[in-house]
């Protein structure tokens, strides 16, 4: 079965077979790009909250991939707590943690949100909202420490974790351990 009709060409006659050619030519295009494409990865919010116990740099980014690191950062976040609470239990034979802490901000109303978490080839990309005080409103004059903590499925070939701002531009990648 042809694709394209064979035509005769201006030089004496001889069939053009580019047709197949092309078809293939964009069938391969079509793979490459449906290769490229990010799907969506499902993930668990562990832990988030306007108050860590431990001060943080502003937009501070880690990838946990065992437990007694993780343990300790749960600790360090629930410092301010009596008593504090006991870290959730993670596999991290199949899990990593993506820790995001937006550091000290001046006021009360900062809270942080996963927009979206999507993996394409070898990167899993975690695109973090923040959602500021209104400008308009009166806010309690506190020092805030917005923190989010959330949970990803380790997956075959998944070699960085890269967190991204709203226009999934790169704002800091990291390799997975």
């Amino acid at each position: 079965m042809r694709f394209f009709p064979s035509t005769a060409s201006a030089r004496g006659g001889a069939l053009d077979r580019r047709g197949p050619k092309i078809v293939w030519a964009v069938w391969a295009v079509l793979l490459a790009l449906c290769a490229c494409a990010a799907t969506a990865v499902n993930y668990t919010v562990i832990d988030q909250g306007s108050a860590s116990g431990k001060p943080f740099p502003p937009l501070h980014f880690d990838l946990i991939a065992e437990a007694a690191p993780f343990e300790k950062l749960f600790s360090e976040i629930h410092s301010d707590r009596l008593p504090p609470p006991a870290p959730p239990k993670i596999d991290f034979q199949t899990s990593l943690v993506v820790f995001v802490s937006l550091g000290e901000k001046p006021s009360a109303g900062y809270r942080m949100t996963v927009d979206e978490v999507t993996r394409a080839q070898e990167t899993v990309r975690v695109k973090i909202g923040v959602q500021e005080p209104p400008s308009h409103e009166f806010q309690a004059a506190v020092i805030t420490r917005p923190f989010i903590l959330i949970e990803i499925k380790k997956e075959a070939g998944l070699r960085n974790v890269a967190l991204v701002d709203a226009e999934n531009k790169v704002i800091q990648l990291l390799p997975v351990p």
